[in-house]
């Protein structure tokens, strides 16, 4: 079962494009050419919410547009900011 600390996620996010929001929870949107997109997730600042399981990680990887393996290469920066964008334009959710 695949689990990613929260601290590991909300990083990966920061550094690859995404801008924070903090609200009630933590808000992220994709920032392309600077513009706000269409992508987006979020993620529970509560105290259980540390570590994010499998189930919460699916759900953010179809919010972020990508397959659970890609959504870990992402949080794990096996997956790069650059390439992110080229799977999202060859998927053409972004120009």
């Amino acid at each position: 079962m695949a689990q990613r600390e929260r601290e590991d996620i909300r990083n990966a996010l920061c550094q690859k494009g995404f801008r924070e929001d903090n609200n009630d929870h933590y808000y992220y949107t994709l920032i392309y050419n600077n513009q706000v997109t269409s992508i987006f997730t979020k993620i529970s600042k509560g105290s259980k919410y540390k570590t994010i399981q499998s189930g919460l990680l699916s759900l953010m990887s179809k919010q972020m547009k990508l397959s659970n393996k890609e959504f870990l290469d992402f949080i794990d920066c096996d997956l790069t900011d650059i390439n992110y964008i080229k799977l999202l334009k060859e998927r053409k959710i972004l120009r």
